[in-house]
């Protein structure tokens, strides 16, 4: 199902100016701690200025005091400036929110919440009709400690879509960039190039797995380098036994499932080997 668009941005519509700074404050670099009482206060405030209601659910309160997550929607529609443009949405239908509430509380439960707060994961927004200077994208992450979702995509592929994004949090939290690392490139089979950008590959919901070119596991990781590492390490979280078994046929993958393994553990030994084991061992492909 693709994004939904006609989302309503009348005189209700909230264009961050103020509340962008509060948020922009927030920010507490590298591998950023869990948040003091008064912090927490601080981010109330913030949430409120940007017009976001937290859902109260018993799995998004679960969430919250397990993970330090907070499930929210926008009250109206709501406008942010980020860096790629202008990025619209509205609410959802409670259905809708309900639904997606109980998935995103079930995949990020499966994630320390030491490691989560790491790479520094504060809200989830979920949304309708997410778009980007008008066109319609599925999610963004990294926009003031949140991730915006558009809930209106099937159930599987907003699981894969949260870890995906999730491991752009992570990318971001070791250097502060994800368009840039040589190392990642090395990997490929020599005489690759990525297309240059995700941004103007964006399916909505492409095929995956996909293993016609060695090394990847969907049309869209090939599109860049930080879009490989999240199509790859979604289907580790998503689909362990088979990323191990595609991983095994292609030293080019099982490579890359190494560094990425590497990397989440450089964050937080949380996400050590025993942390793949139990997940293999929840997880039914």
């Amino acid at each position: 199902m693709r994004p939904r668009f006609g989302v309503a941005l009348g005189a209700g519509a909230l264009f961050v100016t103020s509340a962008a700074g509060l948020f922009a404050e927030m920010q507490r670099g590298r591998y950023a701690a869990a948040r003091t009482p008064e912090e927490e206060a601080y981010e109330d405030r913030a949430r409120e200025a940007l017009g976001w209601r937290e859902v109260r659910t018993e799995s998004g309160d679960r969430l919250r005091a397990a993970r330090g997550v907070r499930i929210v929607v926008p009250a109206t529609g709501l406008a942010l400036r980020a860096g790629h443009g202008t990025v619209t949405a509205g609410p959802p239908p409670r259905a809708d929110v309900l639904a997606a509430t109980e998935l995103v509380a079930q995949e990020l439960a499966l994630y320390p919440a030491s490691w989560l707060a790491r790479i520094g994961l504060r809200n989830v927004v979920l949304c309708e009709g997410l778009a980007e200077d008008g066109r319609a994208i599925p999610s963004l992450p990294n926009v003031r400690e949140s991730l915006l979702v558009d809930v209106s995509g099937a159930p599987a592929y907003l699981q894969r879509l949260v870890h995906h994004e999730i491991f752009h949090f992570a990318d971001v939290a070791d250097d502060g960039q994800l368009l840039s690392d040589r190392a990642w490139e090395a990997l490929n089979a020599p005489g690759f190039r990525y297309l240059g950008s995700g941004r103007g590959a964006r399916e909505p919901e492409p095929g995956w797995p996909w293993h016609d070119a060695p090394g990847f596991v969907s049309r869209y990781a090939t599109s860049a380098l930080e879009e490989d590492k999240a199509e790859l390490f979604a289907l580790m979280m998503v689909a362990p036994r088979r990323a191990a078994e595609l991983a095994m046929g292609d030293p080019v993958l099982a490579t890359k499932v190494a560094a990425l393994r590497d990397h989440v553990a450089s964050i937080g030994s949380e996400l050590d080997e025993r942390f793949w084991e139990r997940l293999a061992a929840v997880r039914v492909d």
